[in-house]
């Protein structure tokens, strides 16, 4: 009475039944891997040609198992059949059955605590969904256009992420939507003009002008830079880390912002152990000048020999 019930109660819509049910029922009696195969071949095809091919394979087979086959609508499980305004190919009860783990809990409850306890499921779940969904970001394929809302395909000529997924899900080739400049043959035709040889200085007529000369040569002070100098704000190629954004620590202090040769501290600590240096060095020097101008007095005061 169920299928009746659904066609009274639900006019518009698409009564399907579970392809894996109906094929627990019609393994039991006709078994095997080939078996098997033709008839999720029969389920699965998208066309009714495929349908036809399929099902004419499984009675030359086995006619019995073609006529308990056929006593099920094809129209409520076989994909061929499946109204297109539907966008659902779905051809089993993976969905029903998700649902009915949802609910696991709230069945074995009153009739009016699991309608109230599946109605706050289903609002909660539709208001997480709609706030999942309000964040995705929008990315439009044209397959045929080779155009995508993201513009690295129109940018580069090879198809994005988005382009892949599009051209895998028809089940075709990305290297026939890559741009014509990366094939050999645009890249032959790049290169098929040759540049003919020409003869030497010696060969070439001479002329009554002035030749001309080199520029004079500018010679810059100091060693010759061997690389240029870097923008602001470039990374420094190679395996050394760069020191950008790193915060110094001073050995002398302690502290971060500045190293040991720019430290003030450091700097103060070596103005006064100068100035302590210059005020003992001092006493000595006037005692050494003293005592050379006391030797220098008494020289000049002593009598020649003779």
């Amino acid at each position: 009475g169920l299928i009746g019930a659904v066609a009274d109660l639900l006019p518009a819509a698409e009564h399907r039944m579970c392809a894996r049910h109906i094929y627990a029922n019609w393994g039991k009696k006709h078994k095997g891997i080939q078996m098997q195969r033709l008839f999720w071949q029969c389920a699965k095809s998208n066309t009714r040609t495929e349908y036809d091919e399929h099902s004419q394979a499984l009675k030359k087979i086995s006619p019995c198992a073609y006529h308990d086959l056929v006593q099920t609508e094809p129209k409520h499980w076989y994909k061929a059949f499946f109204n297109t305004d539907v966008k659902c190919d779905i051809v089993d009860n993976n969905l029903c059955e998700a649902f009915n783990g949802k609910i696991i809990h709230a069945r074995c409850k009153s009739i009016y605590s699991m309608l109230e306890e599946m109605r706050i499921m289903m609002m909660t779940m539709m208001h997480r969904q709609r706030d999942a969904c309000a964040k995705w970001k929008r990315n439009c394929v044209d397959v045929f256009k080779r155009d995508c809302s993201c513009r690295k395909w129109q940018l580069t000529g090879i198809p994005c992420p988005h382009a892949i997924s599009a051209i895998n899900h028809r089940q075709e080739d990305a290297y026939n939507y890559i741009d014509e400049c990366y094939k050999k043959a645009k890249f032959l035709a790049a290169y098929e003009n040759m540049m003919m040889p020409i003869r030497g200085e010696r060969f070439w007529k001479k002329t009554h002008r002035e030749s001309p000369e080199p520029l004079p040569s500018r010679v810059e002070r100091g060693r010759r830079k061997q690389k240029r100098s870097r923008e602001e704000g470039e990374v420094a190629s190679g395996t050394r880390m760069s020191r950008i954004g790193m915060k110094m620590t001073c050995r002398t202090c302690l502290k971060t912002g500045h190293n040991s040769s720019t430290c003030p501290i450091k700097k103060i600590r070596s103005t006064s152990s100068q100035t302590q240096f210059s005020r003992q060095k001092n006493p000595v020097q006037r005692r050494n000048k003293n005592a050379s101008g006391s030797a220098g007095s008494s020289t000049s005061m002593d009598p020649p020999t003779n």
